[in-house]
Order: C-alpha cells, then sequence, then structure tokens
C-alpha cells in the first residue's frame, strides 16, 4: 500500500475515526481512554476502533508496548499504528481473527429453533436479568466515585459494549419469535381442510409447505 492509498483510506472514515488515526500516527501506543482528549469522546469508542483494525491501520497489542515497556493499559486495551508497509497483512491477519469468532447474531441464530424449554430455567434467567438491571442502575452512579480505577472503568465500556450486543441480538430474537408465531398461525389456518374442495386443500397445501420452508 502506498502513501496515497492509506490517506485515501483514512479520509473516507468518519471525523472520529480519522481523528483517532491521525492522533496515533506518530506510532506511539494509546489506550481507549487516551483517545478521549482528542476525540472529545467520553466512550470506549468500540466501533471505531474496530473500524481502524479492520482497515489494517491499528492492531491491539494488549497491556504493553514493546517499544516502550513502561507505557502499560488495560488488559487487551493498547493499540497502536501499523507501518506502511503491514497495513494490508494487518487487515488480512484481522478479517482471519474475526472469522473465527462468531457474532452473537450468529450464534444466537444456531439456537433459535421453536423448543419446549423449561419454565424454571426460563424464570432463573429472568430474574437474573432483573437483578443485572438493578446493578446497571448502581453503577451509573458509581462511575463518579473516586474509588472506581479509571483502567476498570475502561474495561468496563467494552464489558457493556459486548452487553449492548447481545442485548440486541435477544431483541432481534424476540421480534424473530414474534413474526415465526404470526407464521405459524397462517399454516395452521391453511392446513385446516373443513369446508374445502380437494382443489382448494391442494392450493393452501402448497402454500402452507411455501411459509414452512421461511421458519
Amino acid at each position: 500500500m502506498t502513501e496515497q492509498q492509506r490517506d485515501k483510506l483514512v479520509e473516507q472514515q468518519g471525523p472520529t475515526t480519522q481523528t483517532i488515526y491521525c492522533t496515533m500516527s506518530d506510532g506511539r501506543a494509546r489506550t481507549a481512554r487516551e483517545l478521549r482528549e482528542p476525540t472529545g469522546r467520553v466512550d470506549g469508542m468500540t466501533s471505531e476502533l474496530r473500524k481502524l483494525q479492520q482497515l489494517g491501520l491499528i492492531r491491539h497489542i494488549g497491556r504493553t508496548d514493546p517499544d516502550d515497556p513502561q507505557h502499560q493499559g488495560p488488559p487487551s486495551n493498547l493499540y497502536k499504528s501499523v507501518p506502511l508497509d503491514q497495513i494490508e497483512q494487518a487487515a488480512r491477519t484481522f478479517k482471519t481473527r474475526r472469522r473465527k469468532r462468531r457474532s452473537p447474531q450468529q450464534r444466537m441464530r444456531e439456537v433459535r429453533v421453536k423448543e419446549t424449554g423449561d419454565y424454571a430455567v426460563w424464570y432463573r434467567v429472568r430474574r437474573r436479568l432483573l437483578e443485572c438491571i438493578g446493578l446497571l442502575i448502581d453503577m451509573d452512579k458509581m462511575t463518579f466515585w473516586e474509588a472506581a480505577p479509571e483502567d476498570e472503568l475502561d474495561t468496563i465500556v467494552d464489558e457493556l459494549g459486548e452487553l449492548q450486543l447481545w442485548s440486541e441480538a435477544v431483541l432481534e430474537g424476540i421480534g424473530q419469535r414474534y413474526s415465526n408465531d404470526r407464521l405459524r398461525m397462517k399454516i395452521a389456518a391453511l392446513r385446516e381442510t373443513s369446508g374445502r374442495t380437494p382443489a382448494e386443500i391442494e392450493t393452501a397445501s402448497r402454500l402452507a409447505s411455501k411459509l414452512e420452508g421461511k421458519l
């Protein structure tokens, strides 16, 4: 990749993503917290950092910078820009690693199969979800406590990002459940044969089979 190609790639990104890369282009490793001041953001900028890694422009280097052992960050939260001649390889490496990790949506699709289940298990999970909501309400106040370590706040940002992904996946799953239930009602109505002629039964059965293929 040439400098012109890299610069064009950066120009195609959003303002925050561009600011992050320009800040990191000096080759110094930084944590997400250290990137807040230049970007004016207060979150972990998870999507922007992931995008830059996807493009091969930056990479995760863990807790310690090999070129600056004294500079440490929270576990797995130290980022560094990638040299020009390594950008394309870094992008390929990141893509390979991401392919091995299935997203919450992909994992949920594998288990979204209609089954009887166990109400006791369902109730236990529901109760823990309510407890989790209560904990988040408490944590909202605790984030301003001086006793809350700053490096742990960065880690919590990443953990909450993962929680957000799973929350969206569950909401998507509930929407799919509603849609599937409506579809099953249509199929049941089509399978009803009373009062229909043989030709109507055949047509309804064909439509029902077609709908069943969508489940």
